[in-house]
Parts: C-alpha cells; structure tokens; sequence
C-alpha cells in the first residue's frame, strides 16, 4: 500500500482542483487537524475539512485525527478520531488500513472510453515523492543520475524542485533491484535534531562541535546500516541457516543500542535524546567537554561503537554493495533559518561518510554514498566552511532548454501507453500555438524559471482549468491564469528560502511588489537596508536573489537571468557593474503579480502574520 502527501514546507498551496484529484485517485484519506489559532494551523485545518468533504461525497475512506480536547466544527466534530497519545494512534491505523483495504478489494477499474487527447494527458505530480511508483516511465536519465547511480558524486546540488529527490528515488529503486544490495536510504521529515542543536550551543566549545557531530554521524550511519540488515533479511534468516549465526550476533548488538524500531525520523529522534541524556548524565555542572576528545566519544557512542562496525562488516561478506543515500536536508533547520550550527552538521556528515568509505575500503566492500542538499545553501553557507575538493560535486539546476523540453514531453506522452502518438500531434490537438505571440513550450519553459516542479505545476493548472471549462485545447487565458496561480507558489517559496539563509530578509519578496516590474539597484538596495537593517546583508541578499533566478538585468540581446548563464552569479554581478542607476529587471512570473497592487499588498498582509510552525503535520491522501 503506497501513500502520496501534501507537504506544506514543500508546497505551499494545494488548490481546489488539485485536491479534488488527488483524493479521488486515493483508496483512503488521513488528515490531522491542528489545535492552533496561527494562521498556518488555520490554513492546515482548511485543507483537512475541505479534503474530508471531497472523500464523504465520493465515499472514500477517511481518518480525521484530533486531540481529545481539540475544538471542531459541529458538522466535523462527529467525523473526527480522537487521540492523547501517539501510542493511540497505532490502533487507529491498523483499523483504517483494514477498511482502506476493503476498498480497495471492491474496487473495479473502468476503462475510460477513448476521447480528446486532452482528457488522457497528464503531466504528474509537482512532487516526486508522490509519484515513485510511475516515476520510472517517464523519468529521464541524465548524466548526473547515471553518477550518482555509479557512485561518481557524492553532493548533488539543486534548487527546490530541480529533481533532486527524483534522482533519489530512481538511484534507490535501480540498486536494490539486485538483491543482493543494501540501500540506506534516509529522508527525514521533520526537525529531529532540535535538542542536538541546544546542547551543541549550549554546552560544546568551538573546537569541539565538529568533532562531536561527525561521531554523531558515523555512530547513526552505522547503526541504519545495521538496521537495513536486519529488515531485509528478516523474513530469510527463517529458512537460511547460513546467515543466522551473524544475524543474531548483528541484531544483539543493535538492540543494546537502539530500543524500538519505527520509521527513520523516530529512530533518529530516539538516538538523538539518548545521546544528550547521556551527555547531561556524564557532564555534571555546565562545564563544556572542551577538547577531551576520548570523552566525547565516549558520549556520543555510549559503548564501543567498534563492535557495531564489526558485525555490520561481517555481515556484508555475503552482500552486494552497500549505497547511502540521505535527502532532504533542509528538514533538520529550524523555524529562524539556517545557522552555523547547520553548516557543521552538513559538514559532519560528509566527513563521517568519508571514514566510513574507508573502513568498507579496508573490508574491500563497495560503500557507495550521495547526499541531496539545496544549492543556495551549498553556494552561499558551506561551499565556504568546507574543503570538499576531493569530493563529486555536481548540480542539477537545468541550463538546457532542450533538456527541459525532452523531459516534458516524456511526461504529457506517457498517458498514451506503449505506442504513443508523436509529441506534435498531441500538442497541437491540447494547446494553442503561442501565447502573446511566442511559441506556447518556450512561454512555458520561461515562467518555470528552468524548474521542472514549476514546469509541471504550471502545465496541470492551466490543463486543469481548461477541462473544467469545456475546451477543446488549452488556450492563452488558461496559461496566463497559471502563471498567476504559480506566482504566488514562487513567491512564497522563495521568500521561506531567502529567509533560510538571511532570516532578517523574511517578507522581503512581498515588499517588493510595489516595483512592478522593474526597478533600480539603488532603490533595490534602499529597500533590503530598510528590512534586515544591516549594510552587510544588502549584497548577500541580492546575490541570492540572483540565484533563485527572482532578478535580471537587461542587455542588447534581451533580460539575461542566471538560467540563462549556466548559473553563473559573478557574471549577473558583472552585467550590474555596481551602478546605483542599472535596471533591474523581475522576472516576468513574479511580475504579473506585482503588475497587480490591489492583489500583491493584501496577500502580503497576511503573509507578514504567519507564524511558522516546525511541527505542522501534513494531509496524507
């Protein structure tokens, strides 16, 4: 049974016409309802009853979940499943399953009757977690999958909705389809490493941070190698008495170690309490452990971690090769953005990746490991902190248009089956030609800003309301309209990264559209002074402003934005040639937002009221 989600921290809007196709393409719905009264809890709380009417008239399935002494409407209250402990859920689950199951059993498919191609193409889903069971039918295979998949790169960079969790996904389905292989594949989701951080801060002197977050690393990244062990061969070990022996001598000692099991977000959450538990129990007083290096192992490890490594080691004498891969990041920052703290996390990691690699050397079996990490951060935080020289390092933002294209039309075909028709004749039967006059795909490839997850947002928005009002094609309107209903997705989105990096700038993006579309360097200056206060934060702020592609500047040839220049920021920066007076130029999707000021000051408004919350919970469909 697989699941898709909507995940606000990486969507932010989920739209009326999107929701009503995610839960009638489900078996079952499960949303949470929020107790708050911030603004994001209003919006979470929305989205659960608007989602839980779409199910009760289709007669789907649905589990609405709500703390006992949380408040709901009448007409929700009677729906809804009422929990105190996260032990409560457990039961209510496996009942939910059960009924999800007996629909699914009493489900019968029917054909649709051939009609319009407009009705059969589908583009997919914004997000690739969603759709890891067909990602591989329409996937394209570039040159950085096929290294990551090989074991060449180490960091794949990409900006939010670039496929970076794509490749995580069709890397991780090709190697564990030899048996024989381990995939450790770790995707967190949410903010486990709060209390890491606390103590960190609090308690650990400079010179000892690093070193206590890389023994944190190595001594979790062995123990999910162990536990990667024990679940595949669980079912085996019953009937092949060669693997028992080393089984139980591996299980031993995880469970010493580790007590439960759960997803990888719980067992990292447990780890992490047990170690700083351990650490206040050790430490008496708040004197820092300052650079007693044994001692802090010693903390961190609990007991010799040496004999976890033994066992894994041995283990693996009858597998295949062993590949880490870890996605996602960006879950780990808190609510304030990205700190230094997170830089030697990052940092950390990678280091304790590299020994392990050398212990496997040693073993001579092949350890294989890549990390996901977004690009803005690499460029502007760790690319600076860290000597990542012997390193892969490669990025995935897309610079080829043609690239680009090729796999848009991999997905618009692949609701035709194995003999679709040719790409032209089903373009030209679902959409207009142009769009003020230029060619509709380079109108499309434009307002994406070059990212696939815009890309497909942008074609389902305009397809969808296409279909809803009768049409025969998709015409200019329905674009246009798309790009508006995309702008506010970007603004949004990239205003939660800008304050990521530079807290200070939040809501800078919605102070900005009051320029329209253009504006001065100077004056563009004058505004970030004005919100995050400090002179060196102005340039640091524009050059990341460059890097989300949310800025220009305008030449003979046309706007050049850094898409447009294999992401080069230094050449974007040359162009500006640090002339207060040089325009600066929005790019078109942000500005047919900010060419309406009646829309852009209200929506602002309200943004400027949001709290968020590191622990909002996301719908499942």
């Amino acid at each position: 049974m697989r699941f898709r989600s909507f995940n606000p921290q990486e969507i932010d809007r989920l739209t009326a016409t999107e929701a009503f196709e995610q839960v009638a393409q489900s078996f079952g719905l499960i949303a949470i309802w929020h107790e708050g009264l911030d603004p994001e809890s209003f919006r979470q709380n929305q989205r659960a009853a608007f989602t839980i009417g779409i199910a009760r008239g289709l007669d789907i399935p649905f589990l609405l979940l709500a703390r006992h002494k949380a408040r709901l409407p009448l007409d929700l209250d009677e729906l809804a499943t009422r929990w105190d402990a996260v032990a409560d859920i457990d039961a209510k689950m496996r009942d939910f399953r059960d009924t999800v199951a007996e629909a699914q059993h009493s489900h019968v498919e029917v054909r649709p009757v051939a009609g319009r191609y407009l009705d059969a193409v589908y583009c997919g889903d914004p997000a690739a977690e969603n759709e890891a069971t067909q990602l591989d039918n329409y996937f394209l295979e570039t040159e950085q999958f096929r290294l990551t998949l090989s074991g060449d790169l180490n960091i794949i960079l990409g900006r939010k909705g670039s496929g970076k969790t794509a490749i995580f996904l069709q890397t991780r389905n090709k190697v564990r389809a030899d048996k024989n292989n381990i995939v450790v594949d770790l995707a967190p989701e949410g903010f486990q490493l709060i209390k890491l951080k606390e103590l960190i801060l609090d308690q650990l002197s400079h010179g000892t941070r690093k070193e206590f977050i890389a023994a944190y690393w190595e001594y979790i990244v062995w123990l999910e190698i162990a536990y990667k062990l024990l679940e595949k061969d669980e079912q085996r070990v019953r009937y092949d008495s060669r693997i028992l022996e080393s089984y139980d001598r591996l299980k031993s000692v995880y469970n010493e170690r580790v007590d439960g099991s759960g997803d990888f977000a719980i067992r990292l959450s447990d780890l992490t309490a047990r170690i700083v538990s351990r650490y206040y129990n050790t430490i008496h007083g708040n004197q820092p452990v300052g650079a007693i290096s044994s001692r802090t192992l010693e903390i961190v490890y609990g007991s010799e971690i040496r004999k976890v490594r033994d066992e894994v080691l041995r283990y693996l004498k009858l597998k295949g090769i062993v590949c880490l891969l870890f996605d996602n990041l960006d879950r780990f920052w808190t609510p304030t953005g990205f700190a230094d703290v997170d830089t030697l996390i990052i940092i950390g990691l990678v280091e304790s990746l590299q020994d392990i690699r050398r212990h496997f050397a040693r073993s001579n079996i092949d350890f294989q490991w890549a990390i996901f990490l977004r690009s803005d951060v690499y460029e502007f935080v760790v690319h600076g902190m860290a000597d990542y020289g012997k390193l892969a390092t490669a990025s995935i933002e897309w610079t080829d248009r043609e690239m680009l294209l090729r796999m848009f039309q991999r997905r618009i075909l692949h609701g035709f089956g194995e003999k679709p028709p040719s790409f032209r004749s089903v373009w030209e039967s679902v959409s207009v030609p142009t769009v003020d006059a230029r060619p509709t795909l380079d109108y499309l490839l434009d307002a994406s800003l070059m990212r696939p997850r815009y890309l497909i947002r942008l074609f389902e928005t305009a397809r969808r309301r296409a279909v809803t009002l009768g049409r025969e094609k998709i015409d200019e309107s329905d674009y246009k309209n798309g790009v508006e209903e995309l702008a506010w997705q970007v603004l949004e989105d990239f205003d939660r990264e800008l304050a990521d990096i530079v807290p200070d700038a939040k809501d800078l993006l919605f102070e900005l559209a009051s320029f329209r579309e253009r504006t001065s360097l100077s004056k563009l200056r004058q505004v970030i002074q004005n919100k995050v206060g400090k002179n060196d934060l102005i340039e640091p702020v524009i050059d990341i402003l460059i890097w989300a592609g949310c800025i220009g500047v305008p030449t003979d040839s046309g706007t050049v934005y850094i898409s447009d220049c294999g992401f080069k920021r230094p050449y974007i920066r040359a162009l500006m040639r640090n002339n207060e007076a040089q325009e600066i130029v929005f790019h078109p999707t942000l500005a047919s937002i900010f060419a309406t000021p009646s829309a852009a000051p209200a929506r602002s408004a309200f943004r400027r009221e949001r709290q968020t919350d590191s622990r909002q919970g996301s719908l499942s469909i």
